[in-house]
C-alpha cells in the first residue's frame, strides 16, 4: 500500500515535470529543419485529423468553452478548496492550489507548442522560395503597387457588378485556390469542415479592432461577427494558413493574398487585392509621378471598413492587446512583434511567380524578369 506522503511526493514530482516540461518548450529552440520534417509535416497534421472532427462536432464554439471554464471554473475551485480545508490548513490548501494553477497553465503550454505552437519555428517561406532581399527594392514595391491598384479598380468594378455568393460556395472556391498554394509551398492543408464560427468573444474582438482568430486547441477559426462580405474571404484564408501551420503573421497574409488572387470568384480576388494593398507604398517618394487613384467603389470599401472597426473600438482595449500579443510573438521567436504583419510586402515583392501569382521554389531556374515582381 502506498501511503498519503508517497501519493503526495508522486503528485508533486508530475506537477515539477509538467512545469519542466512547459519551460523546456518555450526557452529550448529547435533546429528548424527538425520541426519542419518531423512537427510541422509530420506530428502536426497527425493531430489536427484527430483534433479537428472532435471540435467540429461541438454545437458551439471550444473557445467559449474553454474560456467558461478558466473564468468561471478555477475561481469556483479555488473557493471550494481553501473552503474545504480545515482549520490552520487553509494557506496550506492555498499554496497546493496554487500550484496546481501553475501546473494547470504549464499544462496548457505544453498543448498549445505540441498542437501548434512549434510551426513558430518551421523553416520559414522565404528559406523555401526563390526569394530574394535584392529584389526588395522602394521602385519594385511602387511599380506592384501601381499595378495592384490598376487591378484592383478593376476588380472592384468587378465584384459589385455581381452578388455575393452563398457561404458554401464561396468558401468552396476559396478552399481549392487555398489547397494550391499551400501544396506548392509544401504544408498540409487538410482543415475539411472549418467554417468561421461564433463567439462569446466577439464584444472584445470588436473592441481591440481584431478580426479573427484561430483557436489552436480545436483547430476552429473565429471571425468578428460583423466583418463585411468582401472583407471574408482574406479573412478566412488567413486564418486558414495558420491552420495550415504557418503562423508566422507576414506568411498568413502572404498564403491569404495568393489564395484570394488565384481564384475565378471576382469578390474573392477583389478581396485579396484589397488586402494586399493596404501593404504596399500609398504614395510615390516622386511627387512627379503619383499612383493611380482609387475608384469610388474602393474607396467607399475601405471606408466601409474603417467605420466598421471604429465602431466599437475601444483604444485602450486595443493597446492593451497589441501589447500582449506583441510579447507573445517575441516570446515565440518572432522578433518583430506586431510590426511582422506587414512583412508580407517583403515576401511578395522578393518572391519570383509564374503565371497566376504561383510562387517559384528556390532553385527552380530562371523566369522572365516581368513575372518576378507583379506576378502576371
Amino acid at each position: 500500500m502506498i501511503d498519503g506522503s508517497m501519493k503526495i511526493s508522486n503528485n508533486l514530482r508530475v506537477q515539477i515535470l509538467i512545469i519542466l516540461a512547459a519551460i523546456a518548450l518555450t526557452s529550448i529552440p529547435f533546429p528548424a529543419g527538425w520541426v519542419e520534417s518531423y512537427y510541422s509535416s509530420g506530428l502536426y497534421p497527425h493531430l489536427s485529423s484527430i483534433v479537428k472532427p472532435l471540435a467540429a462536432s461541438s454545437p458551439v464554439a471550444l473557445s467559449d468553452v474553454f474560456l467558461v471554464a478558466l473564468v468561471a471554473g478555477l475561481p469556483l475551485w479555488w473557493t471550494w478548496r481553501i473552503r474545504a480545508a480545515g482549520v490552520g490548513k487553509k494557506w496550506a490548501a492555498a499554496g497546493r492550489a496554487a500550484l496546481a494553477t501553475l501546473t494547470l497553465a504549464a499544462f496548457l503550454i505544453c498543448g498549445f507548442e505540441l498542437l501548434w505552437g512549434l510551426n513558430y519555428q518551421r523553416v520559414r517561406l522565404s528559406a523555401k522560395l526563390d526569394w530574394s532581399a535584392n529584389r526588395v527594392t522602394p521602385a519594385a514595391a511602387l511599380a506592384l503597387a501601381r499595378t495592384n491598384i490598376l487591378q484592383l479598380n478593376a476588380a472592384a468594378a468587378t465584384a459589385h457588378a455581381q452578388e455575393m455568393p452563398p457561404a458554401e460556395k464561396w468558401r468552396d472556391d476559396l478552399e481549392f485556390s487555398f489547397r494550391q498554394v499551400v501544396a506548392k509551398v509544401g504544408g498540409p492543408a487538410d482543415f475539411r469542415g472549418v467554417a468561421p464560427r461564433r463567439s462569446l468573444l466577439a464584444p472584445l474582438l470588436a473592441a481591440e479592432g481584431c478580426d479573427g482568430f484561430i483557436n489552436p486547441f480545436g483547430y476552429e477559426v473565429i471571425l468578428d461577427n460583423e466583418t463585411l462580405s468582401f472583407e471574408q474571404p482574406f479573412l478566412l484564408a488567413h486564418e486558414w494558413a495558420h491552420l495550415a501551420g504557418f503562423a508566422d503573421e507576414s506568411e498568413a497574409n502572404f498564403i491569404g493574398i495568393l489564395a484570394c488572387l488565384r481564384s475565378d470568384v471576382p469578390v474573392i480576388r477583389y478581396s485579396g487585392r484589397l488586402n494586399l494593398s493596404f501593404y504596399l507604398p500609398r504614395r510615390s517618394p516622386n511627387t512627379n509621378e503619383p499612383l493611380p487613384a482609387l475608384s469610388p467603389r474602393v474607396a467607399n470599401d475601405i471606408a466601409a471598413m474603417h467605420a466598421r472597426v471604429q465602431k466599437h473600438y475601444q483604444p485602450a482595449v486595443a493597446n492593451l492587446q497589441s501589447g500582449i500579443y506583441n510579447q507573445f510573438l517575441k516570446a515565440n521567436r518572432v522578433q518583430a512583434g506586431i510590426r511582422s504583419y506587414g512583412q508580407v510586402a517583403q515576401l511578395v515583392v522578393g518572391t519570383r511567380f509564374e503565371t497566376n501569382w504561383t510562387p517559384v521554389l528556390r532553385g527552380s531556374g530562371e523566369a522572365p524578369a516581368s513575372r518576378a515582381i507583379v506576378g502576371e
